[in-house]
């Protein structure tokens, strides 16, 4: 990764979503633009909501949309908890504007309040730190997707449900 690729996005971030804050997540110096080919997905396929958002970004770039998470790992490549806007980035070429987490960060329970989509799949147990809920999520996975990319992917697959995508 360039120094290029990962810029320092903090107070552009507060004036934009007010005050230094995106809903209850703090924007800190953590907020960066990445290139979106540096950010791995967490999940097999993304939400129906992809080919709207391919739509948005081709008219406004990252526009109005709140920065991703993206948790760094422990060999210092990037994956994404947020996985419909980085596909809609990916599809078109927008930079993609995250909070970078690192893998031993708090996690944030507000992120998941009922505790449903980032407990472990075994145990029910609410996630410690941000490596915790994003392994959490990968082990949710589909069993192939998850065996073959048991630290993100790459690539991701469309929901079935999703129409065509024009990027």
């Amino acid at each position: 990764m360039t120094a290029a690729s990962l810029l320092p996005f903090g107070k552009l971030a507060g004036k934009l979503f007010g005050r230094g804050t995106v809903g209850a997540v703090e924007t800190t110096s953590r907020t960066a633009i990445l290139d979106g080919s540096s950010i791995r997905f967490s999940q097999s396929n993304v939400k129906t909501t992809l080919p709207s958002l391919v739509d948005y970004m081709n008219a406004r770039g990252w526009g109005e949309l709140p920065p991703i998470d993206v948790v760094k790992m422990l060999d210092g490549t990037y994956v994404a908890i947020d996985n419909t806007r980085l596909a809609a980035a990916k599809l078109t070429r927008t930079p993609v504007r995250a909070i970078v987490r690192t893998f031993d960060d708090a996690w944030d329970v507000a992120r998941d309040n009922l505790n449903q989509v980032f407990k472990n799949p075994k145990t029910g147990a609410r996630p410690d730190t941000w490596g915790e809920a994003l392994m959490n999520r990968i082990a949710g996975q589909k069993r192939e997707w998850k065996t073959l990319h048991p630290e993100g992917s790459p690539f991701t697959g469309v929901h079935p449900q999703t129409g065509p995508v024009n990027p």
